[in-house]
């Protein structure tokens, strides 16, 4: 008689590890105030109704920046705000970016609440 050897059953091959979310940050001291459409936030600018980038303004969703310091499309997380792209642009940020201070705006949906977040400075991540 001819011994037969028993095949073992292959191990279960494990699946392959679902892929980790890794978020790369850098953490930035900023000043950081609001503003909205309205004519006494955007003076001569009130009417046009697009950011620097063409997007709609009157979505409150976007960030004012120095683009040459923050380039357009970067992603913001901001303490009580939350995630904001940079969008838009401003002659404050400009020229408080030439004394060495990174300031952002938030635009907010009304004037009030622009004014109500007065100024501050915070640490915000910048996200890529």
């Amino acid at each position: 008689m001819v011994a037969v050897e028993k095949a073992e059953a292959p191990a279960p091959r494990r699946a392959d590890p679902a892929p980790v979310e890794v978020r790369r940050y850098r953490t930035m001291r900023m000043l950081v105030t609001a503003y909205c459409t309205c004519e006494i936030c955007c003076e001569k600018f009130s009417g046009a109704g697009r950011t620097s980038i063409g997007k709609n303004a009157n979505v409150c969703d976007g960030v004012a920046a120095d683009p040459k310091l923050l380039p357009y499309h970067t992603l913001l997380e901001i303490p009580s705000v939350g995630l904001r792209e940079v969008d838009d642009t401003g002659g404050a940020m400009r020229q408080d970016a030439k004394r060495g201070i990174v300031h952002i705006d938030v635009r907010m949906a009304s004037h009030s609440a622009a004014r109500q977040w007065g100024v501050r400075w915070l640490e915000v991540k910048i996200l890529k």
